[in-house]
């Protein structure tokens, strides 16, 4: 009896150690676009978004700063549809626009009628 007590002890304490790595692994991911990526990535990313400039909004001129985290962020909960805000906070517009990603989201901000256009 003692045996089996002792073997179920074990076996309590291997299932909480794994527990606790799976909890520790866990904590390095984050769900993006539908799928696990992992943090160190996702921190890497941000460091060159944050490089980027953006376009003043073109309904009153205010320049969002993607540091703030009024501007750039999740629109849902599983992270497949982003947005970026003229944020009244800081004295914008409330214009807001969606994209798949980050990239996507700065890429439409950015992009204006005419761009890429000839001019005559």
């Amino acid at each position: 009896m003692i045996e089996a007590w002792k073997r179920g002890d074990r076996a309590h304490d291997y299932l909480r150690q794994r527990a606790a790595d799976l909890d520790a692994e866990a904590d390095k991911l984050e769900m993006v676009n539908g799928t696990w990526a992992n943090r160190a990535h996702m921190k890497d990313r941000w460091e060159k978004l944050k490089t980027i400039t953006l376009k003043p909004c073109p309904f009153c001129g205010f320049v969002p700063e993607i540091e703030d985290e009024d501007c750039i962020y999740p629109a849902t909960r599983d992270r497949t549809v982003w947005q970026i805000n003229c944020y009244t906070t800081g004295g914008g517009c409330d214009a807001d626009i969606l994209g798949d990603s980050p990239e996507d989201v700065i890429e439409k901000w950015n992009r204006r009628c005419g761009d890429g256009l000839q001019q005559k």
